[in-house]
Parts: C-alpha cells; structure tokens; sequence
C-alpha cells in the first residue's frame, strides 16, 4: 500500500504540472479576495468550501449540511440527514459549478468505522438548481442498510460528463461508469481489477478525452488508459513511469 501511494502522490504531481489534477475531490475555491468577501454570509457553525467562478454564489459546508448563498442575498439548504444519519456523513469532497452556474454538483464524503474517512470516495452525488433551489439525486445514496458501495467521482471541466468508480462489493470488480449528465446516456469501461486499485481519472481541458489508472499490486506497476469521450474507444495505453 506505501508503493501505491507513492504512485498516487506521483501521479498527481504528474497531471498538475500538465494543469490537470486527477483527483475528485473539490474544485479549488476563488482567490482569497472572493472569500473575505464572502466570509460572513456563511452560517457561523459552516466554513466556505467553494466560490463560484463568477464570484456569485458562495457554498458553506455543514457536517450534515450545506448553504449555498448568492451575493444578491438568496439562500439555498440542503440537509443530508435526507438520505443519511449522521455518523455516515463528513464533509463535502466533491464540489462543481456548471459553466453558465445554473447548477451546483455536491457529494458528501463517506465516513466509516465511527471516524476514518475515506477523502476519494463519495456517498451520494446531488445537482442544485441554483435558480429554485430543488435537489435532484444524480447517483443514489449509498452505504445504506442494503448498499454498502461507495463512489469515487469526477466531473469533466465542461460538466457534460460524469465518470465514477463502482463497486457492488469489496469483493468483485469494479465498473467505470460515463455518465452524460445532460441526457443521462451511460457507458461501462471494465478495468479488469478491484475499486482500490483503479481510478485516479484526470480530464483534457474540452472534456473529449478521460484518463483513469490502474495499478496492479502482482508486479507493482501501473498503467494509464485515456479514452476519447466522443467514440468512447481506447486510444492509448502507456506506463506510468515516475
């Protein structure tokens, strides 16, 4: 596990430099002008995890809630208890602004074992109208009494697609889904390995090409695979070689 996550950690210094992180985690919040400016409107028991690119609306995490909160004054709250009880939810880890910022994109992170939580993976993932403030669910929740997967999630930079890791258990493979968030047509990549070992995707700037790795623990090596978006055919397949 110390060499996988050494490949992790390369990884990602690797896709940085090109301007492209792999991770699915938050996208990076506005320059901290944004956030003084925007610091008191959130609640005091929330802190700023996002400003929208515009600068228009500013999202507050809550453990078990989020505010989403315009500079014009409109208020936005969704509280997670919806779907979940208390002890399986942390902090939001994805956050996504569509382009033209009608919708908001968040997943709660997965917590497990009273307090580990698990930073790459999801438990649900929710689109906000930011117009009327209604919350559709865009994946189901899971790790409920009957489903006991997580997600691991990236949107492209354009918010057209959605690609996630799935697993109906720890013990089969897993499935890369391609969501269409716009006409909800999916694809299945089968990586031919376990959740814990497939992932990391990264995106090209215009969306049109994905790339995920794979790590095979047997020989202690890792492959990563890029996909154009547009034929959803392989394209090439390299090394990873830090």
């Amino acid at each position: 596990m110390k060499r996988l996550a050494a490949l992790i950690s390369l990884f990602a210094i690797l896709f940085s430099a090109c301007g492209q992180m792999p991770s699915p985690g938050a996208s990076a919040a506005s320059a901290s002008p944004s956030l003084s400016t925007f610091g008191n409107l959130c609640p005091q028991s929330e802190i700023i995890r996002n400003i929208s690119p515009a600068d228009e609306w500013t999202f507050c995490d809550g453990l078990n809630n989020i505010t989403v909160i315009s500079n014009k004054g409109q208020k936005w709250i969704f509280f997670y208890e919806r779907d979940f009880t208390p002890q399986h939810i942390g902090y939001t880890n994805l956050i996504h602004w569509s382009l033209e910022e009608h919708y908001l994109y968040f997943a709660p992170l997965a917590i497990v074992d009273g307090s580990r939580a698990l930073p790459y993976n999801a438990l649900a993932l929710y689109r906000m109208d930011l117009l009327s403030g209604d919350v559709q669910t865009i994946l189901p929740p899971s790790h409920t009494a009957s489903s006991d997967h997580f997600y691991t999630l990236s949107i492209s930079p354009t918010g057209r697609r959605l690609v996630y890791l799935f697993e109906k258990s720890i013990d089969d493979l897993a499935e890369i889904i391609i969501l269409d968030l716009g006409t909800g047509e999916k694809r299945t990549i089968h990586p031919g390995a376990i959740a814990d070992n497939v992932g990391w995707f990264s995106w090209s700037p215009d969306g049109t090409e994905m790339t995920y790795m794979v790590y095979d623990p047997s020989v202690d090596r890792a492959l990563y695979f890029t996909y154009d978006m547009t034929t959803f055919q392989l394209i090439r397949s390299e090394p990873f070689n830090p």
